[in-house]
């Protein structure tokens, strides 16, 4: 009888382990579903910056580009106006 006890005691305990493993597995998972949740956000936020920042870059240079253009088209005219 008392062995009969005994397993069962260690029957629930087994049971109890069980129940916590399964509650930390599922904890883990509904934490790495919000880790990616996390980081398809961050990876949005910081592609859209980049996005931003590749269009101020062409804007820039496209800039320059045309004050170079200006600045060669002014040589030209006061170069070719002095003999």
């Amino acid at each position: 009888m008392s062995l009969e006890r005994d397993i069962g005691t260690l029957m629930a305990g087994m049971d109890a382990l069980r129940d916590e493993l399964r509650a930390h597995i599922e904890h883990e998972e509904r934490w790495q579903a919000g880790l990616d949740d996390r980081l398809k956000t961050k990876f949005e936020d910081h592609s859209k910056r980049l996005r931003a920042l590749e269009r101020w870059r062409a804007w820039i240079l496209g800039a320059l580009a045309a004050l170079a253009g200006a600045w060669a088209v002014i040589k030209a005219v006061i170069i070719g106006r002095t003999p």
